[in-house]
């Protein structure tokens, strides 16, 4: 997905500040929220709960969660 250039994001152009890999992994999360968190919200808003426990065992089967840095002492 290309950021718009009338929405906000476009305006300023960030989509040229990343990388394929950088791009591939904000369409993987946007496919994954388009699909499972969504779809949902209503319902969670309404029994004010939240699956935190389920949703980080899937962001983390994707790969989203945890430091990516490398360098600064960082474990990347």
């Amino acid at each position: 997905m290309v950021t718009s250039p009338q929405s906000p994001l476009g305006f300023v152009n960030t989509d040229s500040l990343l990388s394929e890999e950088d791009v591939a992994i904000r369409d993987t999360v946007r496919k994954y929220v388009e699909s499972k968190v969504k779809p949902q919200l209503a319902g969670w808003y309404e029994s004010a709960s939240i699956p935190a426990r389920e949703l980080a065992k899937e962001l983390g089967s994707l790969g989203v969660l945890g430091m990516h840095l490398e360098g600064y002492g960082c474990a990347g």
